[in-house]
């Protein structure tokens, strides 16, 4: 748990800035700070605001099923006398290409929870 401070640089307004603290009072007395500075837009933001607990399980899920593939893999490629490639590399391919799915669905809800809130 953190919280970011973000504010427009005062010389250049276009570039937005951000610090992040551990402690809400730090992260505070910096903002204010920052607006005595004559930054713009200075806000206190606090980091489990943006998270969305779906995505990151989705996003774990992904990596899971990279991970259990690429073992998979090398087991099943050694059930018999010699190492088969072949069947290594379906398990690789198929596990890789699974878990890159569930891990773009994640950066999706992502994506669309943090539309969702600046729309509010």
């Amino acid at each position: 748990m953190g919280f970011i401070v973000r504010y427009n640089d005062k010389d250049d307004h276009f570039t937005r800035k951000e610090q992040r603290f551990i402690i809400r009072s730090s992260a505070e007395e910096e903002a204010r700070k920052r607006r005595e500075e004559g930054h713009a837009d200075v806000v206190v933001q606090d980091e489990s605001e943006g998270s969305n607990m779906i995505g990151i399980i989705v996003r774990i899920i992904g990596i899971a099923v990279i991970i259990v593939g690429i073992v998979i893999g090398f087991v099943a490629g050694q059930l018999s006398y010699e190492f088969q490639l072949i069947v290594s590399l379906y398990w690789w391919c198929g596990s890789f290409i699974t878990g890159m799915l569930f891990i773009g669905f994640a950066e999706v809800i992502k994506l669309l929870h943090e539309i969702n809130r600046k729309i509010k």
